[in-house]
């Protein structure tokens, strides 16, 4: 599967970004069960996805992360989820930890991090990106692309150096710290939820159903 034809199946291949509201209201409107909670606390995973009962989709992030990482998260397993799962009996979890993943495991999560990253930076985002970086240079231009498309600078810097528009070494200072703690980053992927419906809040025990 591709990004394209994933944005085909969802209504999605003329949206602009960010790309990230929409593509869950898309996957909601499908029937998607999204589930935010705190698993990395719990299991220590960033993201799980899996079929209830072999027809429901549900994908799983952990609370902590921040808005941009959080969406990330939820395309990331929604690919697995589309591209991975159906082969599969049990569910699929992502985590943190790079020294209990097999090399098989290793490769299908690049691919997928491949897919998440075109399905919510779409090539037709290329010349604003391009002219962003340019005007502003480069760490300025990154975190204004971050804050007006909603993903992670991580993520965001990977597609960039994609589209040629950066190299690696430009990108470098955003990986110093490989394997982040979600709960300690800023922010937290439930406040735009909560702002939403109200007092509604996950706890330790807790989930609920957007």
């Amino acid at each position: 599967v591709t990004a394209k034809e994933i944005a085909e199946a969802l209504g999605l291949e003329k949206a602009r970004a960010p790309i990230d509201p929409k593509l869950e209201a898309k996957l909601r409107e499908r029937g998607l069960i999204f589930l935010i909670y705190p698993i990395y606390h719990k299991a220590k995973m960033g993201g799980a996805s899996w079929w209830h009962n072999e027809d429901v989709p549900v994908a799983a992030v952990d609370s902590h992360y921040g808005e941009g990482r959080g969406y990330f998260t939820l395309a990331h397993e929604t690919v697995h989820i589309i591209h991975h799962l159906p082969n599969r009996e049990s569910g699929h979890t992502c985590r943190l930890d790079p020294f209990i993943a097999t090399a098989a495991l290793k490769v299908e999560e690049r691919q997928t991090n491949e897919i998440a990253s075109q399905l919510l930076m779409p090539v037709s985002e290329y010349p604003e990106a391009k002219k962003t970086i340019k005007d502003m240079g480069v760490r300025p231009g990154i975190a204004e692309l971050t804050r007006e498309w909603k993903v992670s600078q991580q993520a965001l810097g990977i597609r960039l150096v994609e589209w040629d528009i950066l190299k690696n070494d430009q990108i470098s200072y955003l990986f110093i710290r490989k394997q982040r703690d979600p709960e300690k980053e800023s922010g937290s992927f439930i406040r735009p939820y909560a702002d939403r419906f109200g007092n509604a809040a996950v706890t330790s025990d807790l989930i609920y159903r957007l």
